[in-house]
């Protein structure tokens, strides 16, 4: 019996991987669904840490995947010093079965600033407004067919950025508050099924996306975007194909900060797919997810000094020193996903 196994990375600050594998027969031809594996891969960082082989992130990620058998793999990185981060999951099923793979994958981030008056002429608990640009894009598609090999498949992403100034912190009734210049959520969907897979009748095979994010600033700016579309193929056999480019482009954020504070930055994405029958879905979110360009926004500021607790790292190296070969599965997978939260 072939057991499939992937390297999952113990990340330096925390990893969580949990689940398990199972077996089960097709029905259909005889085909054994075997050993299907099904990975969760984690990783947490205030350092430079990733799980993602050379290959996937110069963009060979997909696998093909013959009748009767199935696939799922799942990947990400972190680097808190630029800060920047990335997640890849991928799920394929050629199969008729109740059981499908998964795949999920959480990438994190955290570090911390300080302005410093540098030779800008400012003092401490001097106010100072600055600019720093986020950007996030990436691609979700979700594919399945109709008759006969039904199939649903479904893949979600979310993330969340946010720069904190943890000395004000106070309580507001029963909730601990602490001021926050800037916030980033963001949540996209696509899918795709075919009805005939519940109902008698004519096949129904549709395929849909949407997705929202929103920032705020304590400065005022509150861009926000959200958007849905979708496909619908009326044909026996026919194949529906749900596509979704994401991206926010380059967003330039103004936010005050006070000078001689230190400042936390935390940042976190999370993707996850499923596919049962004959389905496939994925999302590739490995290359932009980034602050860039912190500064102060007028020029004649130019001379503060911007300290960081982690400072800038190179790109995080594909190859993992600390492994983990398992398997994993369907267990506990709802504790993982955090939902969309609007920012007050």
């Amino acid at each position: 019996m072939k057991r499939s196994l992937s390297c999952i990375l113990i990340a330096a600050a925390f990893v969580l991987i949990s689940g398990r594998a199972f077996a089960d027969q097709s029905a259909a031809g005889g085909y054994w669904v075997d050993d299907i594996y099904l990975p969760i891969s984690t990783t947490s960082s205030t350092g430079n840490v990733s799980n993602v082989p050379a290959e996937c992130m110069a963009g060979n990620c997909e696998q093909p995947v013959d009748a009767g058998n199935v696939f799922s793999q799942g990947y990400g990185y972190s680097n808190s010093g630029s800060p920047m981060l990335g997640v890849y999951a991928e799920s394929t099923s050629r199969v008729t079965s109740q059981y499908g793979p998964y795949a999920s994958s959480s990438a994190e981030t955290l570090n911390h600033f300080t302005v410093q008056p540098g030779t800008a002429g400012l003092a401490s608990g001097d106010t100072l407004r600055m600019i720093l640009n986020l950007q996030l894009d990436g691609l979700l598609q979700a594919r399945s067919t109709g008759r006969p090999n039904y199939g649903d498949t479904k893949v979600d992403v979310w993330g969340h950025f946010s720069i904190t100034d943890p000395a004000s912190g106070h309580r507001e009734g029963e909730a601990w508050v602490v001021d926050t210049p800037v916030s980033f959520d963001m949540s996209a969907t696509s899918q795709a099924g075919s009805s005939g897979a519940y109902y008698t009748g004519p096949e129904n095979s549709t395929g849909s996306w949407d997705y929202r994010w929103e920032a705020s600033t304590n400065t005022g700016m509150n861009p926000w975007v959200s958007d849905t579309g979708g496909t619908y193929n009326n044909a026996d056999g026919g194949v529906s194909v749900s596509t979704l480019n994401f991206n926010t482009g380059s967003l330039p954020l103004t936010f005050d900060v006070i000078v001689g504070n230190e400042y936390e930055v935390n940042a976190d994405l999370n993707a996850y797919s499923w596919a049962n029958g004959d389905a496939s879905s994925k999302a590739d979110f490995l290359h932009t997810f980034k602050m860039t360009d912190l500064a102060a926004l007028d020029s004649s500021n130019s001379g503060i000094a911007i300290q960081w607790e982690h400072p800038a790292q190179n790109a995080a190296v594909p190859e993992p020193s600390t492994l983990l070969l398992m398997s994993s599965g369907l267990a506990g997978v709802a504790a993982l996903r955090r939902k969309f939260r609007k920012t007050a």
